[in-house]
């Protein structure tokens, strides 16, 4: 659920990302001030302001009537501009944050965004690719050897290959209330022909999963019907991938 949750939350967030690039690529956005700026353009304004105004003070009191009035006039100017800007950077972020949530809501953001989300540096051939720790020893590893494996993991984890594709891990919990890590490499012929849509399938494996039932004792089972499942929905999402093997290998985490 973690992982889940995690991809969505990236998924919100560079959505939000690319639809306020595309809103901010208008020019009626170009004069708006960000909150940032708001804050520092009121500082600076009131600052300057306020020594224009004792500077117009001092002026008057060396009897130099029009270098004081000369003072007010431009502090009151400057405090003029300084406070349209701000008002009206208020008015347009206003607008802006409305025409962002409309463009997200209009569901054409997410397909501008799937190559962006794909676009990692992912090798084409599988022979690229440097595998230190290969999934068939990973439950024989020591807990350092397998700290290293799992970061080699995540830096390749759906990232396709001609060959193969790692999988997210799975969190999986048995029946008698243990709870294991499961790791999950598909080989195949060829490749994955939409990298964008190896992200749903991925959920759709890790929840599928999760739904199977079994008792860490009865582990060679649930490798097989793991297996199975996972099949299906490679099968059912990338109907023409010939799948080879499925390696599978489950870490006690609890």
């Amino acid at each position: 659920m973690g992982k889940t949750d995690d991809l969505e939350a990236m998924q919100q967030k560079m959505t939000q990302l690319e639809a306020e690039r595309v809103v901010l690529a208008s020019k009626k956005y170009c004069l708006m001030l960000s909150t940032q700026t708001m804050m520092l353009v009121a500082c600076i304004g009131a600052f300057c302001v306020y020594a224009l105004y004792e500077n117009g003070k001092h002026n008057m009191r060396l009897m130099n009537d029009r270098a004081a009035y000369f003072d007010w006039i431009f502090a009151a100017i400057l405090g003029i501009v300084a406070a349209f800007w701000i008002v009206y950077s208020i008015k347009k972020r206003r607008e802006f944050n409305a025409e962002v949530q409309a463009l997200i809501a209009s569901g054409t953001v997410p397909s501008a965004l799937a190559e962006t989300f794909v676009s990692w540096e992912a090798p084409k051939k599988a022979a690229d690719v440097r595998i230190k720790y290969p999934i068939e020893i990973f439950e024989t590893l020591t807990p350092e050897e397998l700290g290293h494996a799992d970061d080699e993991w995540d830096g390749l984890a759906l990232v396709p290959t001609d060959r193969f594709v790692r999988l997210y891990t799975v969190i999986q919990p048995f029946t008698d209330e243990k709870v294991y890590e499961v790791y999950v490499e598909v080989r195949y012929m060829d490749s994955i022909p939409t990298k964008s849509l190896l992200y749903d399938v991925d959920e759709q494996i890790y929840n599928a999963v999760n739904e199977l039932k079994f008792s860490s004792d009865e582990m060679s089972a649930f490798k097989d019907a793991a297996r199975e499942v996972i099949r299906k929905k490679m099968l059912e999402n990338f109907p023409d991938l010939y799948i080879n093997e499925i390696c599978l290998a489950a870490i006690r985490i609890e």
